[in-house]
């Protein structure tokens, strides 16, 4: 949050590594340690991601029954970062709204999470063609993104209630589901 904070502030730009660290309360180089770029110092981690699709199994014996584990695993991982501070949340959509350069870096995160989860269903479903496994992997990425984004409007709409609108983690059950709805 310290780097969206400076970004906001003055940009991702004016800003440097030495300040983020600072403010931080850590040296330059431990900065580096976590992150490549100033710019990724803003966005969200994929260490739980890692985690959550490294649990999802190969044991399951159809393509859809994989999708299905792969959604609850993602659902139940948007469930635990609900409970994010809806300023940052505010805070960060807002950084991406008005900087290209973590709007990039976003971009970049986004299409390492595609290889990721595309990674996770060659490993679980090896039988499966090249091109769905890249489809069902890209289709959950998009909707992970449209949720977020979804989810921000929606709270900005209810002055920030976070009681007032729908949960992440139930909008992504709904919207994958949709293709099947068709």
């Amino acid at each position: 949050m310290t780097a969206v904070r400076l970004f906001l502030a003055r940009g991702s730009a004016a800003t440097t590594v030495d300040e983020i660290a600072a403010l931080a309360g850590v040296s330059s180089r431990t900065f580096f340690r976590y992150f490549a770029t100033k710019e990724s110092a803003a966005l969200p981690s994929l260490a739980p991601f890692v985690e959550v699709l490294g649990g999802v199994s190969p044991t399951v014996d159809s393509l859809p029954g994989l999708l299905a584990d792969v959604d609850d695993a993602l659902a139940g991982l948007i469930e635990e970062t609900t409970i994010l501070d809806a300023a940052a949340s505010r805070d960060f959509f807002m950084l991406l709204a008005q900087d290209t350069a973590v709007r990039d870096a976003a971009g970049t995160l986004l299409i390492r999470l595609t290889d990721l989860l595309l990674a996770t269903l060659r490993r679980a479903a090896p039988q499966a063609d090249a091109l769905t496994l890249r489809l069902a992997a890209g289709h959950r990425v998009a909707v992970f993104q449209a949720v977020w984004s979804h989810w921000h409007c929606a709270l900005r709409d209810a002055g920030g209630d976070v009681e007032a609108v729908e949960l992440p983690s139930v909008i992504y059950r709904r919207a994958v589901a949709l293709p099947r709805q068709a």
